[in-house]
């Protein structure tokens, strides 16, 4: 062939409509691709059409009426290619979609029920630019349409919005939803609950860690690895921060447990994390021996907000019978053992709250003889 050919991929849907920063024959330019097909920098215009992923857009040189044309791919907001022009060697091109680039949120923050925050993004956008709550899924609400070069917009958060740790911002120009941009980070949204999380919680993180937090009253935490930082709470939402290393956690907390995202000072983002108030079986915890008729004191540590547990026993991981329900939480009970319960090396202590699904059982079973 006297001149390149294209080859595409046939399943794209992408929308190339909007204005992109293009380079061509090492010059920079403008081009705005219309949505009826036609195109126009500065200087020239003409027309565009896609087949698949490929593109190809000409030019009517007005010098002598010749026709200039080029070939490119689209992938997602870049475009590659090259251009022929009867007046010069065939060359590359390379293009880059303009979009708005969101400033806050960018990760972290934490904006509860009808409070007024700043959303802002860069304003050198022209036109309008339709502003959105999104989730790691996509849209969850549109916010309003305003114009681009306002540079931000003043949002009172709405009370409807679910409290949540995984939120992102987006801002997308009107003419192509595809010419977007969103928070680099998760940001959440809190209600106006007033929580507590002062004492040792049980937390679990993405990377399969496992230790117990504890919440000081100095807005300071540490726990068992050891490790230590800072926390604050703006509602029910929580952020925590290490002293250490560039790491924040942000969750919601629901009275008896928390979750959330977070990200890494390596750069990794929204790994989950979670934690529930301690609760955790002192004795029996696994090891002892028991005759039938003995009264042993059942203990255990929390910081459950509850007033009241169930004690249950179980036999080879199977609940044999209720103990004690709704009782004090007092962190100890007496129990005499029946003379007629069943001998066995398998028995464990179960104790769950009665505000919540949090329990916690004996470590290792015990016998009764």
């Amino acid at each position: 062939g006297d001149n390149f050919f294209s080859i595409s991929e046939p399943d794209f849907e992408g929308n190339i409509v909007g204005d992109w920063n293009m380079s061509i024959f090492k010059q920079p330019t403008l081009v705005y691709f219309n949505a009826d097909g036609t195109w126009s920098d500065p200087i020239y215009s003409g027309t565009w059409e896609m087949v698949g992923n490929g593109i190809r857009w000409d030019v009517v040189l007005p010098e002598d009426q010749s026709t200039a044309y080029a070939l490119g791919i689209v992938e997602a907001n870049e475009m590659v290619g090259t251009v022929v022009d009867p007046f010069e060697s065939p060359a590359d091109w390379y293009a880059e979609r303009i979009t708005p680039e969101v400033l806050t949120p960018n990760g972290g923050e934490v904006w509860m029920h009808g409070t007024q925050d700043s959303i802002k993004w860069d304003d050198s956008i022209t036109g309008n630019v339709v502003i959105s709550l999104a989730d790691s899924v996509g849209v969850v609400q549109e916010i309003v349409t305003v114009s681009g070069d306002l540079g931000f917009y003043v949002w009172t958060v709405p009370v409807s919005i679910e409290p949540g740790a995984a939120y992102l911002i987006r801002v997308a120009k009107e003419s192509n939803g595809e010419a977007f941009d969103e928070s680099d980070n998760y940001f959440m949204i809190s209600n106006t609950d007033v929580v507590d999380i002062l004492g040792d919680w049980d937390m679990q993180g993405a990377w399969k860690w496992t230790t117990i937090w504890t919440f000081n009253s100095d807005g300071t935490w540490t726990n068992a690895f050891p490790e230590y930082g800072t926390w604050e709470l703006t509602g029910n939402g929580l952020r925590w921060d290490y002293d250490t290393f560039d790491t924040y956690y942000i969750g919601v907390v629901d009275i008896d447990k928390m979750s959330g995202s977070m990200v890494e000072s390596s750069g990794i983002v929204g790994q989950g994390w979670d934690g529930q108030r301690l609760l955790d079986i002192t004795y029996p915890n696994g090891g002892e021996v028991f005759d039938r008729g003995d009264v042993i004191t059942i203990t255990w540590t929390d910081n459950l907000s509850a007033d009241y547990v169930n004690i249950d026993l179980y036999e080879n991981n199977v609940f044999v019978q209720s103990l004690f329900s709704n009782t004090i939480n007092d962190n100890d009970q007496s129990w005499t053992i029946p003379v007629d319960l069943t001998i066995s090396a398998n028995y464990k202590i179960r104790i769950t709250s009665t505000t919540s699904d949090i329990y916690d059982e004996s470590d290792a079973f015990f016998t009764i003889q």
